[in-house]
């Protein structure tokens, strides 16, 4: 072989070697055997068998959905447990085997069941009723959100050190815009019942149980400068003018509903908190004060004073006359304080708002508050983050590595 051949022989395979990261391979169900609608029946739960192959031994979320359109639209029951949900291992197949769809079936076998809704179930028609087991690696995030990457390091929060791995947070808080187009795409697809005044996630239900409501709708918001979501008995909307707000009268049931629809997740406290980080030991993202200028909070002076502001507001444009500056924490979210709370995966809510009054209490370290995650009112929303779980590495003798 000639220099020159083994050089670009060499320069290819160091490309792809270097490259092999980027590329991604979509997990892989199966199905232990064919289930027909007979078997279904109100008065037992009924379990799936499967199992979930990824080339890449990527960790992922596995989904059960269920169709009662002949499989026009799918929804995800609530009535579901077993091997689902998110951090799901895929098993790794040797690679020996030919065809992993159907040889993944000679490792574990893993089980949902679904617990059949006992009332009303006489509204569901099992001829028509189609299921299906999805799973999702999380490798590309929803691009339909602005995004900020959080790399790996540690850092000092709260006094305490941490090192999770990169993740993605919302570059923003979720709008009123973005949370319409969910419950509007999903309410079509038979996943959402209205009860009076709140909107739930029940299969065709009438009634809808307070604990299970998601947002509230409709409400009377006085006179400050912002809005709830409305709904006419066909679909929900809100005026122009506040498509771009947070959205509010939200419940952390409602948030996490949300994320799950687009396989996202709410924030952990950790990562809430270093998205939200500015220099060390100062309690802003941007330094050691606030102005008028940076947060939004009780009589800031702003256009839209009392009450929330347009998502990105603070970042150095001017509006009516009014001049911001730019102020994103390190790494470029904008609102971490101020503007409204916001859901926490563990049901706490953090970052103030524009209620809050007291600007002690408006940094992006203050304590978090234990909410009752019923709770949803005009001062609390949400971001999610998008994580990528992670991979299994097979060391040298066949064995299974966990990465970290």
């Amino acid at each position: 072989m000639s220099l020159f051949r083994f050089t670009i022989v060499t320069s290819f395979l160091f490309t792809v070697f270097l490259f092999a990261g980027s590329f991604n391979h979509l997990p892989v169900v199966t199905v232990l055997r064919p289930y027909q609608s007979t078997e279904f029946h109100p008065t037992r739960n009924f379990t799936f068998q499967y199992n979930v192959y990824d080339e890449d031994g990527d960790y992922v979320t596995v989904l059960f959905q269920l169709s009662i359109d002949s499989g026009k639209t799918w929804y995800t029951p609530k009535n579901v447990s077993g091997d689902v949900g998110h951090r799901i291992r895929s098993n790794i197949v040797p690679p020996l085997y030919q065809n992993p769809a159907e040889d993944s079936l000679k490792k574990d076998i893993y089980s949902i069941t679904w617990e059949i809704p006992k009332e009303p179930w006489w509204l569901i028609n099992f001829q028509d009723l189609q299921w299906q087991i999805v799973a999702d690696d999380h490798f590309e995030k929803p691009e339909i959100f602005e995004w900020v990457s959080v790399p790996v390091e540690l850092r000092i929060i709260t006094g305490a050190f941490h090192d999770e791995k990169k993740y993605h947070i919302m570059k923003y808080e979720v709008t009123n815009a973005e949370y319409i187009h969910f419950l509007n795409t999903a309410f079509k697809s038979n996943m959402l019942s209205v009860t009076n005044d709140w909107v739930g996630y029940y299969v065709r239900d009438e009634i809808v149980p307070i604990e299970n409501a998601f947002c509230f709708i409709n409400q009377v918001v006085g006179i400050g400068n912002w809005s709830s979501i409305q709904w006419d008995g066909n679909s929900f909307f809100i005026s122009d003018e506040y498509e771009d707000f947070p959205v509010i009268f939200v419940t952390i049931e409602g948030a996490q509903a949300f994320a799950d629809f687009y396989g996202l997740q709410l924030p952990t406290s950790t990562q809430w908190y270093r998205a939200a980080l500015g220099p060390p030991q100062l309690p802003f993202p941007w330094g050691g004060h606030v102005e008028y200028q940076q947060a939004n909070f009780w009589d800031s002076q702003d256009p839209f004073d009392n009450g929330p502001t347009p998502f990105g507001f603070y970042d150095g444009r001017s509006y009516k006359g009014f001049k911001t500056w730019d102020s994103p924490s390190w790494y470029g979210c904008y609102d971490m304080v101020g503007n409204v709370s916001e859901w926490l995966r563990d049901s706490t809510a953090v970052g103030s708002s524009w209620y809050t009054k007291n600007l002690l209490d408006i940094n992006s370290q203050s304590p978090t508050s234990l909410f009752n995650r019923y709770r949803a009112d005009f001062q609390t929303g949400f971001r999610c983050v998008f994580e990528f779980f992670g991979r299994i590495n097979l060391k040298a003798n066949g064995e299974n590595l966990d990465t970290q």
